[in-house]
C-alpha cells in the first residue's frame, strides 16, 4: 500500500512538473466533473424524499421514527446544496454558494452572465434570481415588513390557498419576484398535490392560472401569467410582461 501511494505521488509529481498546463486543466475538468455527478446524486435524493413524502405521507405520519431516519439520510447528502437551478418550475440541478465563490474566476467568459432562475436558501429564508450569483455581495437579503394576508390561485376550477411564508420557507424577500417561473415552481415543490390534480383534469396547463392576493392593506392584487409582482421592503410593485419585452 505505501508502495502504491509513494508512486502515484512521484507521478502527481512528474506529470505536473513535464506537463503543468495540461496537468492543470485535467485537473480542473475531474473537478468539475466530481461536482456535477456530485450534484446529480443530490438532486436524486431530493426528488426521492419529494416523492416517498408525498405518496407515503400516512405511512410516515404514523411511523415519525422512519420519516425522521429518512430525512437525516437525505440531509446528510442535501445540507451543503444551498443553490437550486430551476427549469420549467423544476429543479435541475444543485450547487453551493461556496462553491460558485470559490470558483468565480475559472468560469469561462461570459458564463457570470448566465440567464437561469435560481433560488438561494439561508435557513427558512429564499432569494429568488434570475441569473447565477457568482458575487458574495449578492447573497445579502432583507425580508420585507409586511406579509399578504390572503393569496388564491385558481387554474380552471381548481382553487388553492398558497402561502409565501410558512414554518418551511419563507419567500417574502425584499427584490424577489412573483412571475409565472416561479409560480411553477411554488406549485411543483410546495403543492404537488394540486399540480397532480390540474394534470389529471385539465392537461397538466398550469400556464391558465389566476392569482388573487389581499394585500397588508386589503387590497385586492390580480396576477396571472402576462404580469408579475416584485416585493419591496415595505411594499410591491405590479409589472406587465409586455413592459419587459417592449
Amino acid at each position: 500500500m505505501a508502495n502504491c501511494a509513494f508512486s502515484f505521488y512521484f507521478l502527481n509529481v512528474a506529470l505536473k512538473n513535464m506537463y503543468p498546463e495540461t496537468y492543470n486543466n485535467c485537473l480542473m475538468k475531474i473537478s468539475y466533473c466530481g461536482v456535477y455527478c456530485f450534484s446529480k446524486v443530490q438532486m436524486k435524493v431530493i426528488q426521492t424524499r419529494k416523492y416517498i413524502s408525498n405518496k407515503y405521507n400516512s405511512f410516515l405520519l404514523s411511523y415519525p421514527s422512519v420519516k425522521k431516519y429518512i430525512n437525516q439520510f437525505c440531509e446528510y447528502f442535501v445540507k451543503t446544496q444551498d443553490i437550486e437551478y430551476i427549469s420549467d418550475g423544476e429543479v435541475i440541478e444543485t450547487s453551493s454558494k461556496k462553491w460558485l465563490l470559490q470558483n468565480y474566476k475559472k468560469v469561462e467568459d461570459g458564463e457570470t452572465n448566465i440567464n437561469k432562475m435560481t433560488i438561494y436558501t439561508n435557513g427558512i429564508h429564499k432569494k429568488i434570481f434570475n441569473f447565477v450569483p457568482f458575487e458574495e455581495s449578492q447573497y445579502n437579503y432583507e425580508k420585507t415588513n409586511y406579509n399578504f394576508i390572503l393569496i388564491e390561485i385558481l387554474i380552471y376550477s381548481e382553487i388553492k390557498k398558497i402561502d409565501l411564508t410558512t414554518d418551511d420557507y419563507n419567500y417574502m424577500i425584499v427584490g424577489n419576484v412573483i412571475n409565472k417561473d416561479f409560480v411553477m415552481y411554488l406549485l411543483k415543490t410546495h403543492y404537488p398535490k394540486y399540480v397532480k390534480n390540474v394534470n389529471y383534469y385539465y392537461k397538466g396547463n398550469l400556464d391558465n392560472y389566476k392569482i388573487t392576493i389581499l394585500d397588508q392593506d386589503v387590497n385586492e392584487i390580480k396576477l396571472d401569467a402576462y404580469n408579475y409582482l416584485t416585493l419591496g421592503k415595505d411594499d410591491y410593485k405590479i409589472s406587465s410582461v409586455k413592459d419587459v419585452n417592449n
